[in-house]
C-alpha cells in the first residue's frame, strides 16, 4: 500500500489532556493538536466502510467504521488521540504503519451514544 492517492478530507487531530478537580477525580478534555498542524488540522484518505447496530447495556447504539491514511505522525497512538472530521469524533482503534514510517493507516469508529 503506497500514499498515491489524493489526500484530500480535512479533519483535526485531537489530544487528550488530564487534569484533576478538587476530589482528585482526572477529567479527560480533548483539543487540537496544534504541536505539529496548524489547528490541527491534516488532509487524509478517508473510506466510510458503513456501520452496524447493537444492543449495549440494554441500549441501541451505532457504531459507523471508517479506514483514514495519512503521512506517518510521530508518537500516534490509539489511547492519547482522536479524529475529528465534521464535528464527530472518532476513536482510533488500530494504527498501522504504512512502508518505513512513510505512512498510517488508522482504523477509526464512532459510536451515537457517546
Amino acid at each position: 500500500m503506497r500514499l498515491d492517492g489524493k489526500q484530500v478530507r480535512k479533519v483535526t487531530l485531537l489530544k487528550k489532556s488530564t487534569t484533576y478537580d478538587k476530589y482528585n477525580q482526572p477529567v479527560e478534555s480533548w483539543a487540537a493538536d496544534t504541536a505539529n498542524y496548524d489547528n490541527g488540522n491534516l488532509f487524509v484518505e478517508w473510506w466510510d466502510q458503513g456501520g452496524k447496530e447493537a444492543l449495549q447495556t440494554g441500549q441501541v447504539i451505532a457504531v459507523k467504521d471508517v479506514r483514514c491514511k495519512c503521512y506517518y505522525i510521530p508518537g500516534l497512538n490509539e489511547r492519547d488521540y482522536r479524529i475529528q472530521k465534521d464535528g464527530v469524533e472518532y476513536d482510533i482503534q488500530s494504527i498501522k504503519e504504512i512502508g518505513r514510517k512513510e505512512g498510517q493507516m488508522l482504523i477509526l469508529d464512532s459510536r451515537d451514544n457517546q
